[in-house]
């Protein structure tokens, strides 16, 4: 009685690891990237903020730098300590501790100033325009940083954050 060869099963199934390995790859490369990851161009990237440039300039620090930094602020923990005149009652996850935050009531001992920069005059600069990708660039920058260094954002904000200033 002989034994059959399994000489093909080892080549087999290489070739189908293989196979699947192109499957898997072909779907991940041909995939739709949420937000425009990949920076080819997409909606976000081509969709000004609404508005006056004014307007614009405002929302685009407001969404962007600010909201971030008040959240970056709640999620270290220290966002009633950031604030001026907040209160034992003070809490971290409070929708009006957030509010505080967002319209200026900041500990300018912390931050240099009692208010979140809603212009690029702030930096000396003016403002050339943004795009929606440009305020979720912006809001990573500044959720990258680290607790220490959020004390530090509105004195010398990330760079991503002024790309939409020029001199």
């Amino acid at each position: 009685m002989t034994v059959p060869s399994n000489e093909a099963t080892p080549r087999r199934a290489r070739r189908g690891s293989a196979l699947w390995l192109v499957v898997l790859s072909t779907l991940f490369l041909a995939g739709p990237t949420p937000g425009d990851v990949g920076g080819c161009g997409g909606t976000l990237a081509n969709t000004s903020l609404p508005g006056n440039p004014d307007e614009q300039q405002y929302d685009y620090f407001e969404q962007g730098f600010c909201a971030n930094m008040c959240l970056r602020l709640r999620t270290c923990g220290v966002l009633c300590l950031s604030l001026q005149g907040a209160g034992a009652d003070c809490l971290n996850d409070s929708q009006q501790a957030y509010q505080q935050c967002l319209r200026g009531q900041l500990r300018p001992s912390i931050f240099g100033s009692n208010q979140c920069p809603h212009s690029c005059g702030n930096y000396g600069a003016r403002y050339a325009g943004a795009s929606e990708q440009d305020v979720q660039v912006c809001g990573h920058a500044i959720n990258a940083l680290s607790c220490d260094a959020i004390a530090d954002v509105i004195r010398q904000p990330p760079g991503e954050c002024l790309a939409v200033c020029v001199p």
